[in-house]
């Protein structure tokens, strides 16, 4: 069972699963330095020795180990299109230079078979010493008594727990007491926005909307008033997708967010006076999907949406048929991603802007979480075998002295420091080294910088500067469902009828198809389903975590 541990709220900037991040390498002061590591980044102490961390006799005054040590680590390769790195790749020459460990590397080149080659291995007993696994395997493994308690060697590790916020997101992780899965922080920014053509608002002499109505009004402008001027009615307010997998509705989050009926499809919940809410039956996702139906009725929706998938939308906006639309912002202003709207649109001006305000007031552009997607486990075997020192100092080491030859590969031949940021030359073997940079990534600004500091100029006057839109995204309103990772998934036998049931009723509601006088019905056949036994194991577990009472 979970700790009772309530997660406080997360407040501090955040960054696309291969994003960068936090600053400070984790170079410790007041020790002696080993030699500087192959690829010319300077090196720090190894990482035992930080203020705060415990040595152990085996470990001399630069956090080396004094007789070898090996680990194997499981990972994906960087990219299905390249090889494993080989024997002499530069991190593991780098690790035994430094920490004398030797990396026995597993590496896994389809992605996709990753969790199903882990639990395969699980199943004989034969887990690797370190590994990730995603939120359901580690739930899968916990009960079985394969996974280590971390907590023993976090004392060995403290910059990768401080600049990773283990302490904070330590309840996702627990079972019975025990740390059996190392939940970290996200290296990834907020990533969405919702994007309007400027162009078309001075043409037609509009102010930017704010409010749902103010939306409402600028869609129709959009729809009706030929704001491209070519003469034709091939123009809309608005455009959104189906996911082609589950049915669910793609692209309307900032109208849910404006009712306050937003939520992570992977918790679909909110705590309320004291109560675990089930937004999707909630009456606010009623209250947006009976404006999304208005959007609908009204025309200001692309007429192809209710078809089409997420790539025939992205598409719509970049041909310039789109008014307003949320996206991934740097999707919509990366220079390689903004390029054929530029081209599509020579004259075309797109700004971020924020999310509508709902009639209560309410506001949040999407959903949030601090959380990766996946989380490091320990097997409980590599634990009894002594390797568990060994395991933390390494993980340590990709937080401190070996960060940047993890994650941007070797200096001067692969990146270079220009100010402030470091810019990476994207070389086949600049991959290569980086195979094991998901796990070194940790969201500094120097990490964020070096992908995302560009400006951009148009031949139409326009200069794009992602590094601002991004800062703005930081701070717009979003729902933040950190705290909601400690409930317990859909229960497995029932997930795919609840999913089904929610995308298809909620498709025919918005779509007209399906009256809302029926919503009460609709809300009953959900509970049937499965989510009534759902919610009492969600409520079980949020009064374990102190979310309510």
């Amino acid at each position: 069972m979970r700790t009772r541990t309530v997660l406080t709220r997360l407040t501090v900037l955040t960054v696309f699963l291969l994003v960068l991040a936090a600053c400070g390498g984790g170079g410790q002061a007041g020790t002696s330095a080993p030699a500087a590591p192959a690829g010319g980044q300077a090196a720090a102490p190894a990482s035992g020795q930080a203020a705060g961390s415990t040595a152990s006799s085996n470990v001399d005054a630069n956090g080396k180990f004094k007789t070898p040590q090996t680990i194997e680590v499981m990972a994906t390769v960087r990219s299905s299109e390249l090889a494993p790195p080989g024997a002499d790749w530069i991190v593991a020459k780098a690790v035994k230079d430094q920490l004398n460990i030797d990396l026995k590397m597993t590496w896994v080149t389809q992605s996709n078979e990753y969790d199903r080659l882990l639990q395969t291995r699980a199943a004989a007993n034969d887990l690797p010493d370190v590994f990730l696994a995603s939120p359901t395997v580690v739930s899968n493994l916990a009960p079985q008594g394969l996974l280590a308690d971390w907590t023993p060697y976090l004392k060995f590790m403290p910059t990768f727990v401080t600049e990773r916020e283990v302490e904070k997101l330590k309840p996702i992780g627990t079972f019975d007491g025990k740390l059996l899965a190392l939940v970290t922080k996200t290296p990834d920014p907020y990533k969405q926005s919702v994007m309007i053509r400027k162009d078309w608002l001075d043409k037609l002499g509009l102010q930017v909307p704010k409010t749902l109505d103010e939306y409402l009004a600028v869609m129709k402008a959009f729809t009706e008033k030929d704001p491209d001027g070519n003469g034709q009615k091939d123009t809309f307010g608005w455009s959104a997708a189906v996911d082609t997998a589950t049915g669910r509705l793609l692209r309307f989050n900032p109208i849910f967010g404006a009712f306050g009926a937003e939520f992570d499809t992977n918790y679909p919940w909110r705590v309320d006076n004291n109560k675990l809410v089930y937004v999707p039956t909630s009456n606010e996702r009623r209250d947006a999907l009976q404006f999304i139906a208005q959007m609908n009725a009204a025309g200001v929706i692309d007429a192809d949406w209710k078809a089409q998938k997420d790539e025939d939308f992205r598409n719509k906006w970049k041909a310039g048929k789109i008014g307003i639309w949320f996206e991934d912002w740097c999707a919509g202003f990366c220079s390689g991603n903004h390029d054929p709207f530029a081209k599509a649109n020579p004259t075309g001006r797109t700004i971020d802007i924020d999310p509508p305000v709902g009639p209560g007031g309410k506001s949040a552009v999407s959903f949030w979480t601090r959380l990766n997607a996946a989380r490091f486990g320990m097997s409980q075997k590599a634990a009894q075998a002594g390797k568990g020192e060994a395991i933390a100092r390494f993980m340590e080491w990709l937080n401190g002295p070996g960060n940047t030859l993890t994650t941007f590969g070797e200096e001067g031949k692969m990146w270079k420091r220009e100010g402030d940021k470091i810019t990476v030359d994207q070389a086949n073997d600049y991959r290569i080294v980086r195979a094991l940079s998901a796990w070194s990534v940790k969201g500094s600004e120097e990490e964020l910088r070096s992908r995302y500091d560009q400006t951009t100029s148009y031949p139409n006057g326009e200069n794009i500067a992602v590094w601002d839109i991004l800062q703005r995204a930081q701070k717009i309103a979003k729902v933040d469902t950190t705290d909601l990772a400690v409930l317990p998934p859909a229960p497995s036998a029932q997930a795919a009828d609840i999913t089904r049931l929610q995308a298809e009723g909620e498709f025919q509601f918005v779509t007209g198809q399906r009256p809302f006088s029926q919503w009460d019905a609709y809300v009953q056949s959900l509970k049937a389903a499965g989510v009534d036994a759902w919610q009492q194991a969600a409520e079980a577990k949020a009064k374990e975590a102190g979310l309510i009472k």
